[in-house]
C-alpha cells in the first residue's frame, strides 16, 4: 500500500497538529469520512474475519508439505488435519495490517519469510482438530521456537501476539508479553505497540495507554499488556495468548508454571515461547527444548505441542560459512555473510567471545559463555569406579562446607604416582528442606535415589552427620589429610583431627587457588584425572568458569552470585588437588610399604 501523505499545520496554541485533509489521507480505499467519529462499525466489529464454515470431514486432510515430523504423522492418526485457509489468514494479516519499523525494512508490510510461515505461523494456525464440545479448533496450544539472535525473534513474537489480539477474532481476548522483568517483557511488546501505531486500521480501533503500554482493541474489548514476576499479580491471570521472549534467561520455573495453567477457560489458547540457546541445562528453557525433541520424534505423544529449532550441531566446524547459513534461517534477507564473518573474526582470539558467538549466532547450547574446562575432555575423564577399587587406598580430602543451607562437598582424591593419575570421588550433602525448595530447578531427589547425594533432615547443614560420615570413612580409606576453608569448618575439622584425620587450612585466596586450578585444567586436558561421572559434579562442571586477577592467577567462579547453580564440587576438587600438590612438595608419596596411592 502507498504511504499516507503527512502534512502538518500550526494549531491555535502554536503547536503542530496533523492536517485532516481527506484528499491527503485517502489510501487504497481505507479512508473513512467518519474516521474521527466512528472508528469501526459496531455491527461488524471484526476487522479481518477468519473463514467461518468448517471443512467437511471428507476434505479434512493435510498436504504432504505440512506433515513435517513424526509428531504430525501421529496427529493425523488421531484425526487432526491441516486447513490452509487459516494458515493463509494468519499470513495475510501481516501483509495487510502490520508494518516493519526498523532499519531498511522500515515502512514495509510484514511479509513472513519462508521459514516463518512454513515452520511457525503455518503449523500454529493451520493445524486443526475436532473438539466434541466446541467443534473444529486449533491443534497446537503450546509452541517452542529456538533460533539464533538477529533472526527476527521479537518481531515474530509480536506478530503472533498482534494476530491473537486482532486477527483471531476472540471477544475479550487477553494477550500477554511475559518475562521475569517488565523491561524484558517490553522488548516484544514495544514491537506490538509500533505495529498499532503504524497501521491506520489498527490505530483507529485501538487505544494505547502510553504509561503502562496496555493496548486496548476496542471492537472486541480485548487487551494486550506486559506481565512479569517481579511486579507481582501473575497469579489468577485468564489469558488466551502469552508471548514469552528469551525463555533461556528465566532462572526459575514458577512463572512458567503459572502461565502454563492460565488458559483453562479458553477454547484455543496459545503459549508461544521464542528464545535463543541458553546455558542452564536444568532450567525451564532446556526442559522445553528437550521436550520438543521428544515430541517431534513421537517418543512423547502430545499433539498440542509444537516447535522449531534452528541450530548448528554441537560438533560443527564453527568457521564454516555453510554451518553459519544452516543455523540461521533468516540468512540472506536479514543476516548478511559479511557482518557474520566480522563477528567470527572478532571472536577468534578470545575464548569467551567465541563461546558467546557459538551460542548467540549458531544457537549451540553451552553451560556457560566461558566454560572452565572443555566439556568433551571432561567427559573423556569419566569412568566406572567400583567401591572396591579404592578400598584401603590413601587419599586427600578437599572439604567445601556449607554455611547454612547450601551444598557441602567432600572430594576424596587418590593419587597414583606411577601412572601420574588422580582419581576423585565426591560426596555431596544437602538439607532435605533445601532440596524441596529447589525441586523445580534441580533433581536432588532423583540424585539421592541413585546414591549420588545424601539429603540430611531439616533446613540447615547437618555438620554432625557429615562429621560422622568422614570418620566412618577411616575404615574404608587411609585419609592422609583434609584441607578446608577456615571460615566455616574450623570446629568440624578440629573434631575430625581429634578422631585421627590430620587437617590443613586452604586459604581461599586467588594465589592459593591458582596452582591447583592450573593443575586441574592440565589434568582434564591430558586425561590424567579420573572421575566417577557423579551427575552433580558434572552439572557443576558445566556452569563454572574461572576468575582471573591481573597476574593471571585463577580460581573457580560462578558467574551469578546467589544463583542456585552452585560449584561446591569444583571448589572441593581443586582444593583436594592442592592437597596432593602440597604432599608432593613435602615428599609424602612414598612410605615404608611402597607407592602412595
Amino acid at each position: 500500500m502507498a504511504q499516507a501523505i503527512k502534512e502538518y499545520v500550526t494549531d491555535s496554541r502554536g503547536g503542530r497538529g496533523r492536517k485532516r485533509d481527506p484528499a491527503l489521507k485517502k489510501r487504497d480505499g481505507t479512508y473513512r469520512p467518519t474516521r474521527g467519529d466512528a472508528p469501526w462499525d459496531p455491527d461488524d466489529p471484526i476487522l479481518f474475519p477468519k473463514p467461518q464454515k468448517p471443512l467437511p470431514p471428507s476434505k479434512r486432510k493435510a498436504a504432504r508439505k505440512w506433515i513435517q515430523c513424526e509428531a504430525d504423522e501421529y496427529a493425523v492418526s488421531q484425526g487432526c488435519w491441516f486447513d490452509e485457509r487459516f494458515a493463509q489468514h494468519a499470513r495475510e494479516f501481516g501483509v495487510k495490517y502490520l508494518k516493519h519499523w526498523e532499519g531498511r525494512w522500515h515502512g514495509q508490510p510484514f511479509e513472513l519469510l519462508d521459514w516463518q510461515y512454513d515452520h511457525v505461523i503455518g503449523p500454529l494456525f493451520g493445524w486443526m482438530q475436532e473438539d466434541p464440545h466446541v467443534g473444529p479448533i486449533r491443534r497446537i496450544r503450546r509452541m517452542y521456537v529456538e533460533i539464533p539472535k538477529k533472526n527476527g525473534k521479537s518481531p515474530l513474537g509480536a506478530y503472533v501476539g498482534s494476530y491473537m489480539l486482532v486477527g483471531d477474532g476472540e471477544f475479550g481476548a487477553k494477550v500477554f508479553s511475559a518475562a521475569t522483568t517488565l523491561k524484558q517483557a517490553g522488548v516484544v511488546h514495544d514491537h506490538a505497540i509500533r505495529f498499532v501505531d503504524a497501521s491506520l486500521e489498527l490505530n483507529a480501533r485501538s487505544k494505547i495507554n502510553r504509561s503502562s503500554g496496555v493496548i486496548h482493541y476496542k471492537p472486541t474489548d480485548s487487551y494486550y499488556r506486559t506481565v512479569a514476576s517481579e511486579s507481582g499479580g501473575v497469579e489468577g491471570l485468564n489469558g488466551n495468548c502469552c508471548i514469552i521472549d528469551e525463555l533461556h534467561a528465566w532462572p526459575r520455573r514458577d512463572l512458567w508454571t503459572t502461565l502454563r495453567w492460565m488458559f483453562a477457560s479458553r477454547d484455543q489458547p496459545i503459549l508461544f515461547a521464542i528464545t535463543t540457546a541458553g546455558i542452564d541445562f536444568n532450567g525451564v528453557c532446556r526442559q522445553q527444548h528437550d521436550y520438543w525433541k521428544a515430541v517431534k520424534s513421537n517418543h512423547i505423544k502430545d499433539p498440542g505441542y509444537y516447535g522449531y529449532i534452528a541450530a548448528a550441531p554441537a560438533d560443527a566446524d564453527v568457521s564454516d560459512p555453510n554451518v553459519w547459513q544452516e543455523a540461521n534461517p533468516s540468512w540472506g534477507p536479514i543476516i548478511r555473510e559479511s557482518e557474520f564473518q566480522e563477528n567470527y573474526n572478532e571472536s577468534l582470539n578470545n575464548p569467551q567471545q567465541l563461546a558467546a558467538f557459538c551460542r548467540y549466532r549458531l544457537n549451540i547450547w553451552s553451560p556457560t559463555d566461558c566454560p572452565g574446562v572443555d566439556l568433551q575432555k571432561w567427559e573423556l575423564c569419566g569412568d566406572t569406579i567400583e567401591p572396591e577399587d579404592l578400598l584401603g587406598k590413601r587419599c586427600t580430602i578437599g572439604l567445601d562446607l556449607a554455611r547454612t543451607q547450601d551444598l557441602t562437598c567432600a572430594c576424596y582424591a587418590f593419587f597414583d604416582s606411577e601412572a601420574d593419575l588422580i582419581t576423585i570421588k565426591p560426596r555431596f550433602f544437602l538439607p532435605e528442606d533445601r532440596a524441596k525448595e529447589l525441586r523445580e530447578n534441580v533433581p536432588f531427589k532423583e540424585w539421592e535415589a541413585n546414591g549420588w547425594i545424601t539429603l540430611t533432615s531439616g533446613n540447615v547443614c547437618d555438620y554432625g552427620y557429615i562429621e560422622k560420615q568422614l570418620i566412618d570413612d577411616l575404615d574404608e580409606y587411609q585419609i592422609d589429610e583434609i584441607v578446608y576453608d577456615q571460615r566455616f569448618a574450623e570446629d568440624v575439622t578440629q573434631r575430625l583431627e581429634n578422631a585421627g584425620i590430620p587437617r590443613r587450612v586452604f586459604p581461599q585466596t586467588m594465589q592459593h587457588f591458582s596452582g591447583p586450578s592450573e593443575e586441574f585444567r592440565r589434568r582434564v586436558i591430558g586425561a590424567k584425572l579420573r572421575h566417577d561421572n557423579n551427575p552433580i559434579l558434572n552439572w557443576q562442571i558445566g556452569h563454572f568458569t574461572w576468575k582471573e586477577d591481573a597476574n593471571k592467577n585463577k580460581r573457580p567462579y560462578k558467574e551469578r552470585h546467589g544463583d542456585w547453580r552452585t560449584i561446591d564440587g569444583v571448589v572441593a576438587t581443586v582444593m583436594a588437588i592442592g592437597g596432593i600438590m602440597h604432599a608432593k612438595e613435602e615428599g609424602r608419596f612414598y612410605d615404608g610399604e611402597g607407592i602412595y596411592l
